[in-house]
């Protein structure tokens, strides 16, 4: 047999062999023997081509035993359902595109700051109304309170002659009864203010047989607030201001009518007269005022201007209001 036929053979007897190895034999080795007719040496060869086709198949056989899975992913998943998927940035919660992101809100700064202004503002408009003592923060000027009640100091008219008179409700109106007495109880009245530019109509409903004070009761409702009542008595020494339409100012004609205030302060309290208590103070009055308001320097009623000494030291007096719960104290509990 010639060289290149042996050559051949050997060959054909290689590839013949099993891929695989026994145990504690590498399967990359194969020990083969070359014969020319002698034993020879053992000589370690790598099977390169057995080791490509082990790695071709090792790479099907993972390609098959996901393919199940690979094909069921749909493209609405964009892969979130593969198992054992690696994060690509673990740093950062994956974000469903489908899902609406919201984002934190920024807090106004503007409009915090206008919720604590309007805050502020009630506080403070709820503690200037309320009943207790007048503290000087509290305190009008002449100017403010002539501002506040100008449109709420009323002018009775009757046949028997003219008085002042306020409202303490939308349509209760309160006078002293020497204004309405001529007229009795039921008999109907006018009622008017400057601002106003016409005169309404009243009744009278009450007419206080001991103290002097009146009770007029309006067809409609005013088109004025009622003026706010005081609960505080007043002591000597405080600012007030008496309001009215007196005799004088009708002159003029009514569509001239200006109501007058005049400023003074309180001489004595608890001057007592016909079973009610009076202040004596110094602001003017005259004929006319009978049943006007008399202010405190809070712009609240605290008393019912009623009747005067003219002399060398005048004095003027005012029913206290708190003694209208005495009188009529169904008017009262209208009130408070």
């Amino acid at each position: 047999m010639s060289r290149a036929e042996s050559f051949l053979k050997r060959q054909a007897q290689t590839r013949q062999m099993p891929t695989t190895s026994s145990v504690g034999t590498k399967p990359s080795q194969i020990i083969v023997k070359e014969s020319h007719g002698v034993s020879s040496s053992k000589k370690v060869v790598p099977q390169k081509e057995n080791i490509k086709l082990q790695q071709f198949e090792s790479a099907n056989a993972l390609l098959q035993k996901h393919a199940s899975t690979i094909n069921s992913i749909s493209s609405c998943d964009n892969g979130q359902n593969m198992p054992n998927r690696p994060s690509i940035n673990p740093s950062y919660p994956s974000v469903n595109p489908n899902k609406n992101i919201q984002l934190p809100r920024r807090r106004s700064v503007v409009g915090g700051g206008i919720v604590l202004v309007v805050i502020l503002f009630i506080a403070l408009v709820f503690f200037m109304n309320m009943d207790g003592e007048i503290e000087s923060g509290n305190a009008l000027t002449s100017r403010q309170i002539d501002e506040l009640v100008t449109s709420r100091v009323l002018a009775i008219l009757t046949d028997a002659g003219v008085g002042s008179g306020f409202p303490i409700t939308q349509r209760d109106v309160l006078t002293n009864r020497h204004v309405v007495e001529a007229i009795g109880e039921g008999a109907p009245t006018l009622i008017y203010n400057e601002k106003w530019g016409k005169a309404r109509m009243g009744r009278v409903r009450l007419i206080s047989p001991k103290a002097d004070m009146a009770w007029i009761v309006m067809d409609e409702n005013l088109p004025v607030a009622p003026l706010k009542i005081s609960r505080r008595k007043l002591q000597r020494g405080d600012k007030v201001f008496a309001y009215g339409y007196p005799k004088q100012a009708y002159r003029f004609g009514l569509e001239n009518l200006k109501v007058r205030g005049t400023p003074g302060q309180i001489s004595a309290v608890d001057m007592p007269a016909e079973g009610v208590m009076h202040y004596e103070h110094t602001a003017a009055i005259n004929e006319g005022n009978s049943g006007g308001p008399l202010f405190n320097e809070c712009g609240e009623v605290a008393g019912i201007n009623t009747w005067m000494f003219l002399d060398a030291n005048s004095a003027f007096y005012a029913i206290e209001i708190t003694e209208l719960q005495k009188v009529f104290g169904i008017l009262w509990d209208k009130v408070y």
